[in-house]
C-alpha cells in the first residue's frame, strides 16, 4: 500500500504517512509545518516515521512547492525544472525521466 497526494492532498499524505508509515509519495506541495503556530502536523514522535519510504517531487519555482520545503518527512526533495504547479506536468516530466532513475531511499520511479 501507498499514500499520495498532490498539493495540500500531498501535505496530508505526508501527515498521514508520519503517523501510520504508510510509504508514499507527495508532489508539490508545502511542507508539512503550521502556518499560523508553526507547530508541525506531523507526528512529534520523529523516530515513529523516520526511516519511512516516502518521496517528495517539488517544482523549483513552484510558489506552492517553495513553502516550508524544508519540513518534509524526507529531508531530501526531489526538485524538478519549472513553475507548473499541475500535477499532470509534473507526471509528464517524471515520465520524460523514466531513463534516469529518480530515487530517494529505497524508492525509485525506474522499474
Amino acid at each position: 500500500d501507498y499514500i499520495t497526494g498532490h498539493s495540500l492532498g500531498g501535505l496530508m499524505a505526508e501527515v498521514v504517512s508520519s503517523y501510520s508509515r504508510i510509504p508514499g509519495f507527495s508532489f508539490n506541495c508545502p511542507g508539512p509545518v503550521g502556518f499560523v503556530t508553526e507547530t508541525p502536523f506531523l507526528n512529534p514522535d520523529t523516530e515513529q516515521y523516520k526511516g519511512v519510504q516516502f518521496e517528495v517531487h517539488l517544482r523549483e519555482n513552484d510558489p506552492v512547492s517553495n513553502i516550508n520545503y524544508e519540513w518534509h518527512i524526507n529531508p531530501a526533495p526531489v526538485w524538478h525544472p519549472g513553475t507548473s504547479h499541475h500535477m499532470d506536468d509534473m507526471a509528464s516530466d517524471i515520465q520524460k525521466d523514466m531513463s534516469v532513475s529518480v530515487t530517494a531511499g529505497a524508492f525509485s520511479l525506474v522499474s
